[in-house]
């Protein structure tokens, strides 16, 4: 069976949107609507694999399949950023509990990546069989906490997430995946000083990465 993750933006769809907190954007196309429907006005664009807070004032009433999304607010637009408004997301356009995400199992190509700067730079080290190796989650103050420290990567389509073997809970690490390129793509960009392993000691790989056989 394809792995099922207990995360609270895994509840959707059926999930209703009053147990959500956070969803993640799955479609490169998504946009906020100012009503429960593709057909209403498109407000905004967001970008793949962004994250957006659920509107808890509006989940309880949300209609089937669909997500109010809480806006940014006026000190958003001062700092420059821009204020977006309250609106509506199709969960057709946000990860899915039905994602049938698989274990990679070898041929992963990236040895090492950094993301983030400063105290909130983390660094994930990984072996060609999808172990992954986390320092510094979110802020460089947190490297030693255990429930961020091994964990192993899944892949769905061209999204990758690297799931805590620590059996705690802990926050999801979402990236994209240019598999052409080999890159990494927190946020949907490549990360900063990535590593790939050596182009030989992947010489025999049909397919990156290789995965389990597995389906949901």
């Amino acid at each position: 069976m394809a792995e099922a993750f207990d995360m609270p933006f895994f509840d959707v769809p059926p999930g209703p949107a009053a147990a959500l907190h956070e969803v993640v954007i799955s479609s490169k196309d998504a946009g906020l609507y100012a009503d429960p429907s593709k057909g209403s006005r498109r407000l905004w664009d967001f970008h793949w694999l962004q994250r957006l807070t659920v509107d808890s004032s509006r989940a309880a009433g949300a209609p089937p399949g669909w997500f109010p999304i809480e806006g940014t607010g006026e000190k958003k637009a001062k700092r420059g950023a821009g204020a977006r408004p309250n609106g509506w997301i199709s969960a057709d356009d946000v990860l899915s509990d039905r994602a049938a995400f698989k274990k990679v199992t070898g041929c992963w190509p990236v040895k090492s990546a950094t993301l983030g700067t400063g105290d909130y730079t983390t660094v994930v080290t990984f072996t060609q069989e999808g172990d992954a190796e986390i320092n510094g989650f979110g802020d460089t103050r947190d490297a030693g906490r255990s429930e961020f420290s091994h964990a192993h990567v899944y892949i769905y389509r061209d999204i990758v997430i690297l799931k805590s073997l620590s059996g705690q809970p802990a926050p999801a690490i979402f990236f994209g995946l240019d598999k052409a390129g080999m890159k990494l793509l927190p946020d949907g960009v490549p990360a900063d000083n990535q590593e790939n392993f050596p182009a030989e000691s992947l010489a025999s790989c049909e397919a990156f990465p290789r995965v389990s056989s597995d389906t949901k």
